[in-house]
């Protein structure tokens, strides 16, 4: 079991030192030493709970992929060493997710990054969900990219009361907004994120018929930082 483990962490490894590899491929490298870790007889159910935790969090461009790979080496020295048991790797995984956690928390923006507008895309659709206690305000800001610096396009502040949602609709594909490249941030105006959730998805013409290849999960818009 060890040794299998070890095995897919080399293969992150690999990817990690890949510019042609992202963290898409790296979260099912990650997914894949989950499936491992899944056999109840081998007590390593934690373990997988917290690289869940860890995949995540691996859409933040804001930490630095070679000190991941230093820490999931640390990971795998470990897991090959007699010596140390789970309650080690155990720990070893919390300094990951700590780190991350640190960098997550510095920024009250988060964005698509560049989309380049899908064939067909008429309609953006931003849809964001409140699920804190209090009252939230969301600054949406569509970015037109094709221009340097970049020019915004439009820009909404939508409020949303505890456990409500809203959708805001923007039509891309004609008129003043006939944009080919964007970006669209969501800036958190009382500065907190966890708990409001957000969507952003190109569709089809004025239809809901959604683009795979213009729609972003809330686990896929990555923090904004400011320098």
């Amino acid at each position: 079991m060890k040794h299998e483990i070890r095995h897919e962490i080399k293969r992150i490894e690999d990817k990690l030192d890949n510019p042609c590899f992202g963290l898409a491929e790296i979260k099912r490298e990650i997914r894949a030493i989950e499936n491992k870790l899944d056999v109840p007889r081998h007590g390593l159910g934690d373990i997988k709970e917290e690289i869940r935790d860890i995949e995540d969090k691996l859409d933040s461009p804001c930490f630095g992929l070679a000190e991941i790979k230093r820490e999931i080496k640390a990971i795998e020295d470990k897991l090959d060493d007699r010596h140390f048991g789970l309650e080690e790797i155990k720990r070893e995984i919390h300094d990951i997710e700590d780190k991350l956690d640190h960098q997550l928390a510095g920024s009250s923006v988060l964005t698509t990054g560049p989309v380049i507008r899908s064939a067909g895309v008429g309609n953006l659709y931003v849809k964001i969900l409140n699920n804190t206690a209090v009252t939230q305000s969301v600054r949406i800001t569509l970015f037109n990219i094709q221009h340097c610096p970049k020019q915004p396009a439009d820009s909404r502040t939508v409020t949303l009361f505890s456990k409500c949602s809203d959708l805001e609709t923007f039509d891309i594909g004609s008129g003043m907004l006939d944009l080919e490249e964007f970006e669209v941030q969501l800036q958190f105006l009382s500065g907190a994120t966890h708990g409001i959730l957000a969507f952003v998805a190109g569709a089809e013409g004025g239809s809901v018929n959604l683009v795979a290849a213009n729609v972003f999960r809330h686990s896929e818009l990555v923090p904004q930082v400011s320098n």
